[in-house]
């Protein structure tokens, strides 16, 4: 089962092992039972040059999805 943060306004970010289904339900907090929230985390965004941001937007790859230049997923 996947792993989930979530926050207690009183006791801070803790992790939770929980299903995809349940994953919004937070559960109680552990320490002091208060109701928590869900963290949720996303990808840290690069900063990019003037000049990269110029350069024409590489093509789809399989699925629909861009790729970096680099990118050798597909």
């Amino acid at each position: 089962m996947p792993l989930y943060d979530y926050r207690c306004e009183r006791c801070g970010v803790f992790e939770c092992t929980r299903s995809v289904a349940t994953r919004d339900s937070a559960p109680p907090c552990p320490e002091c039972g208060e109701a928590t929230q869900r963290v949720t985390v996303t990808m840290p965004r690069l900063a990019r040059s003037s000049d990269q941001d110029s350069q024409e937007t590489p093509p789809e790859g399989r699925y629909g999805m861009r790729h970096a230049a680099a990118c050798s997923c597909c």
